[in-house]
């Protein structure tokens, strides 16, 4: 049985009426409401003049959208004269035009999902190439986001504007979220938002450690989300290095639970505790070695509201990623990755840190597929029978070159400054 798409006729008339005789309500309408979330066609037709006139400077009453109709041959197409004029009887106070408003809007979204839905069924249905699903489905939910707005010209430079004048007051201005090293701070000044960070160092050098800490102070300090995709490791083990690097007990010890007095149990029960707080989240599942699971994993966590948005997301890492998209040889997937990762930056609102393995193989157009698209590339070099690790950023828009040295206490899979105390876990 054919069922109705969701609409409300009486609240678009309402609505229709209110702004051609409260004009003052027009700019409210138009940021919430398009032409298009108007079920039937002579409303959306109608709204357009309205909008239209608005926009010139004129005020937009019965006589004036009468006369645009005609003038754009648009009339009979939304009623007529004589339906324009049974609008007069739908109105309703201004305050009652907000709810009437927003039933619009609700109804305008349930019909684009359930024809948005529709539509990938259809595809889905004629079994073609998981690639155009997985295309057609991101686009539907981009589409579907009625938060989602590009700002105008003028909104975006006085956003920009006062981003400035509020780093002004702040006597420790930073322009990102600090990820709790002093060394790479200073120079970074805070991951930037919409920018893609590369760790790339040879293994065993302590990359992926690197990556869990810096994730970890700020899952300590912010209120966003960090998902943490690790594709050669599992939530068991990466959770029990947190364990290790929280208690300052060494790793070994805490796979075996071979705590020795008392005072480690509460510093073990601390750890809990303070883990608990964290945002970081592990996510091991097999299905996410696909970066375009990743983002539709993301994207329907941005939608969710759960989160206070998204702080940091972590990929670990790059050489075990893939794409449903075709390629024919390793450097066409690293090109189609990093053009996605990209992408996931700026759609997410987010830095995205992801780490590169590097071994006696590495291809130098491997490395340039990588470097190329992204904002920063970080090297992490060991110094041989010592703690002390340097990272180099060999690449940074904005920030240029520079290094920092770290120590690695490797028995607890712990980075810290060097000057760092050893019985302070965050």
């Amino acid at each position: 049985m054919s069922r109705k798409y969701p609409q409300s006729v009486e609240a678009e008339q309402a609505v229709i009426a209110g702004m051609m005789v409260f004009t003052d309500i027009i700019p409210n309408v138009k940021e919430i409401l398009d032409s298009s979330d108007f079920y039937l066609k002579s409303h959306e037709k109608i709204v357009e003049a309205i909008y239209d006139i608005d926009a010139s400077g004129a005020i937009p009453d019965i006589i004036t959208v009468s006369e645009y109709l005609k003038s754009h041959n648009t009339l009979i197409a939304a009623g007529g004269e004589e339906y324009l004029m049974t609008l007069a009887d739908s109105v309703s106070t201004s305050g009652q035009t907000q709810y009437y408003i927003e039933i619009i809007k609700e109804h305008a979204i349930r019909r684009s999902i359930i024809i948005s839905c529709e539509e990938i069924s259809e595809i889905a249905f004629q079994r073609g190439s998981l690639e155009d699903l997985l295309t057609s489905y991101r686009s539907s939910m981009k589409i579907l986001d009625p938060h989602e707005k590009t700002p105008s010209h003028i909104e975006q430079i006085n956003q920009i504007a006062n981003e400035i004048e509020e780093q002004s007051k702040n006597p420790n201005p930073v322009s990102g979220v600090l990820t709790g090293y002093a060394g790479i701070d200073k120079n970074m000044v805070g991951l930037e938002k919409q920018t893609t960070i590369y760790i790339k160092a040879q293994s065993q050098t302590g990359k992926s450690a690197l990556a869990l800490n810096i994730a970890e102070n700020i899952g300590m300090t912010y209120d966003g989300y960090i998902p943490f995709y690790t594709l050669e490791s599992t939530h068991r083990a990466l959770n029990k290095r947190r364990f290790a690097r929280a208690t300052n007990i060494p790793l070994t010890r805490i796979r075996l639970g071979n705590l020795h007095d008392e005072y480690e149990w509460e510093r073990f029960n601390e750890a809990i505790k303070e883990l608990s707080k964290s945002k970081l989240h592990i996510i091991d599942l097999s299905r996410y070695r696909y970066i375009e699971n990743i983002i539709i994993h993301l994207e329907t966590i941005k939608r969710s509201r759960k989160y206070s948005g998204i702080s940091l997301i972590v990929i670990d890492f790059l050489q075990l990623l893939d794409t449903y998209k075709k390629y024919s040889n390793k450097h066409e997937r690293f090109s189609i990755l990093s053009d996605e990762l990209n992408t996931l930056s700026k759609d997410m609102d987010c830095p995205v840190l992801v780490l590169s393995q590097v071994n006696k193989d590495y291809d130098a157009k491997e490395s340039g597929d990588i470097e190329n698209n992204a904002t920063h590339v970080w090297e992490l070099r060991a110094e041989k029978d010592t703690e002390v690790v340097k990272l180099v950023a060999v690449k940074g828009k904005d920030t240029g070159h520079w290094s920092t040295s770290l120590r690695f206490q490797r028995y607890a899979q712990r980075f810290c400054d060097l000057e760092c105390n050893d019985d302070v876990p965050f």
